[in-house]
């Protein structure tokens, strides 16, 4: 898909025994820059693209099953490399040479084309339909335009969970930068190999093989001092290693010993019955494999990359595998799974469910036929043309090229950027909770505007306010929520609590880059940031599973908290932070069902993290809401009790009136109320919150100093 153009059709007779390429009998075609290489047409690589394609596309769309599908990307570059080692060896081979201005012309001619095509129509989309718009979008534009937009990403903070969230309409063209910047670079280094190394041209496949190698272990380190996001997920060394290994494979296949191992009859059966087994494993890394999962760099890319490899060496002969990929299906939408990719994103922005109201599975299938649709026109109507049958001279190319490359940025420059269309926050968990207005004055003036930052326990105040609303008419609280189940404030990535693994889905993944646009649209007098259950758990800090009370988890968390306050604060005037309750998770699954079981429910977390709360908030003035001292107070059973707490974690309606008649006259300022209980006929009296709080309190709030 990302790089169909090296494999050009050629007569399918240049091959060895086993169906291995053999440059030294490479077809050639006579150019006014001399005899250049062409690779036969392999049937199976575009099967493979197809392949890869729609695990990307079925990411994009957010189904959860093909969570890993952005390791598609990765199968793409281990292609293009090989292919590329190929050509280029191929063309040695001949005489010693490798004319690189040749072959960055036809790189030019078959990947920016549609990339200026591409992209001039997102600024339509943005200007007509404001598909697209938002932040950032006009830089974004000029990035991709200049092949820089790996690099852009891979500072802006917000990581590549934006794909899922606030999406930029040229999001998917970083790989294109990625692939730009290789195709550079990577020609040039192979004349150096090859005039250093001479008739050792092993010495040379050896020193990519290692160049690989050195990629996959700074994108390691890179992931464990910053994360997955970021420059781990977007640095041009960090992704290069997915593309070398392409290339050692090119040197491995022409390598005599290689090739006498390939053609023995033991060889001859493992490529060809091995290469199901290879795609059965990159099924499941493209299943199981989550943007923050730890092992991501730490194992995960390369060995999509060395399975990718097997599966390119097995469908240059017969073989299960070449059948499958070779199908006439496979292969169709192999042929303009480029475009398809390029397109595919914008398309996808626009046929959104807002616009067409369809069932999720239906509206993936429109909007991948709409994809191969407008792939299939843009392949044969300006793709194949202007690589096979437009000849222009190199000066002539460039300014060709260059008017669109800059006609295409004018008009992202000067014609309007629209503002989005709305904010569109919603989490699926039921509630309801996670959007602008959760609750809405009734009847009376509102006096305070309030949006909760958190977990579902924030999500389940909402219930309260309501009550509150339906009892005060005149301190109304309007109130926006931005929520996720079982999120940590720590940020995305997997947590292990009470027997599962959380903190790694599409709503968790998005909460960080949401959370901007959510204040700005919501412009609240208050933000409340109400700590869940994730942050109890545990999580791999510095190559070690660990979890608060531990000081390197205590010193990490503590920044990230730190981070998260300063981006509330950027956003809002005042910010004030809840304390955690304390819980009694049950054990997930059949793990049973005792409580004292979970590590997470350990009293001691709880204070520890209410503890770093303080250290983040510092002094300032009215930073800190006690509701976890409040919730020792709940009648009725305390703050475990099955009228205010369920399950062990999250407020019922009793617990969130109880709790917001706390809260809003410390956010106000004003004498506390009682509030009425939506569930019972008692009523829970006002506390004062600056009061000191005895931990040997007695449940009944009538006997509590208030």
């Amino acid at each position: 898909m990302l790089d169909r153009g090296w494999q050009d059709e050629a007569p399918p007779d240049w091959d060895h025994a086993d169906g291995t390429p053999d440059p030294a009998r490479a077809t050639t075609a006579r150019t006014e820059s001399g005899p250049r290489p062409q690779l036969p047409y392999v049937a199976g690589f575009d099967g493979l693209r197809a392949l890869a394609l729609l695990a990307v596309l079925a990411f994009h769309h957010g189904f959860e099953f093909v969570r890993g599908g952005f390791l598609g990307i990765s199968s793409f570059l281990t292609l293009s490399g090989f292919l590329l080692g190929t050509l280029a060896l191929a063309e040695w081979s001949q005489d010693g040479r490798l004319n690189v201005g040749r072959l960055w012309e036809h790189r030019a001619k078959r990947i920016l084309p549609p990339v200026v095509l591409t992209v001039a129509l997102v600024v339509v989309l943005q200007v007509v339909l404001r598909v697209g718009a938002g932040p950032g979008f006009r830089g974004d534009v000029l990035a991709a335009l200049g092949q820089v937009l790996n690099w852009r990403f891979a500072f802006s903070g917000d990581g590549f969970a934006s794909v899922l969230t606030d999406p930029s309409p040229v999001q998917h063209l970083w790989p294109l930068s990625v692939l730009v910047q290789l195709t550079v670079v990577v020609p040039l280094a192979f004349v150096g190999l090859m005039r250093a190394t001479g008739r050792r041209w092993r010495t040379a496949g050896a020193v990519f093989a290692l160049a690989a190698a050195v990629s996959f272990w700074l994108a390691l380190r890179t992931a464990r001092a910053s994360g997955n996001d970021g420059l781990a997920y977007y640095g041009t060394h960090a992704r290069a290693g997915e593309l070398l290994v392409g290339i050692a494979l090119a040197y491995a296949v022409l390598s005599p010993a290689v090739r006498r191992v390939i053609e023995t009859r033991q060889g001859i059966a493992l490529v060809r019955y091995g290469a199901p087994a290879a795609l059965v494993g990159l099924a499941w890394l493209w299943h199981s494999t989550s943007l923050y999962s730890t092992n991501l760099f730490g194992g995960v890319t390369a060995v999509n990359a060395v399975l990718t490899a097997f599966v390119v060496l097995a469908v240059t002969a017969p073989g299960p595998a070449t059948t499958l990929l070779g199908s006439l299906p496979l292969r169709t939408i192999g042929k303009v799974s480029f475009a398809a990719y390029l397109l595919h994103w914008p398309l996808f922005l626009l046929i959104d469910d807002a616009r067409l109201d369809l069932p999720s599975p239906l509206l993936f299938l429109v909007r991948v036929a709409a994809s191969l649709l407008a792939a299939a026109v843009v392949t044969y109507g300006l793709e194949t043309p202007f690589r096979t049958r437009i000849s222009l001279p190199r000066p002539r190319l460039a300014l060709v090229v260059g008017i669109g490359l800059a006609a295409v940025a004018a008009a992202a420059l000067v014609l309007p950027e629209q503002p989005p269309p709305g904010v569109s926050l919603t989490v699926d968990d039921g509630s309801g909770a996670g959007d602008l207005d959760v609750v809405v004055p009734s009847g009376g003036d509102e006096e305070l505007s309030v949006t909760l930052v958190g977990g579902t326990l924030a999500g389940s105040l909402a219930d309260g306010f309501t009550t509150w609303n339906g009892t005060y008419t005149d301190q109304q609280v309007r109130v926006h929520t931005h929520v996720a189940e079982d999120c940590p404030l720590g940020g995305a990535g997997p947590v292990r609590l009470a027997g599962a693994v959380v903190g790694e889905d599409t709503a968790c993944a998005g909460f960080a880059p949401r959370l901007p646009e959510l204040l700005e649209a919501a412009a609240a007098d208050v933000v409340v940031v109400m700590p869940g259950v994730a942050d109890l758990g545990e999580r791999e800090i510095d190559r070690a599973w660990r979890h608060l009370g531990d000081p390197a988890y205590d010193s990490w968390l503590r920044e990230r908290l730190h981070d998260l306050d300063a981006t509330l604060r950027a956003h809002a005037d005042k910010v004030v932070w809840a304390t955690s309750l304390h819980v009694r998770l049950a054990p997930h699954g059949d793990d049973g069902d005792d409580w004292t079981d979970v590590a997470a429910n350990d009293p001691a977390r709880v204070d520890r993290l209410n503890a770093i709360i303080r250290e983040v908030v510092g002094d300032r003035e009215g930073g800190v809401v006690d509701l976890d001292a409040w919730s020792h107070r709940l009648p009725q059973g305390g703050e475990f009790g099955a009228t205010h707490r369920l399950d062990g974690r999250d407020l019922t309606p009793a617990g969130a009136a109880a709790l917001v008649g706390k809260l809003v006259p410390a956010l106000t300022g004003e004498p506390g109320r009682a509030t009425p209980d939506p569930t019972t006929t008692t009523t829970a009296l006002p506390v004062d919150p600056a009061a000191p709080v005895d931990p040997a309190a007695p449940a009944d709030p009538a006997a509590a100093p208030g």
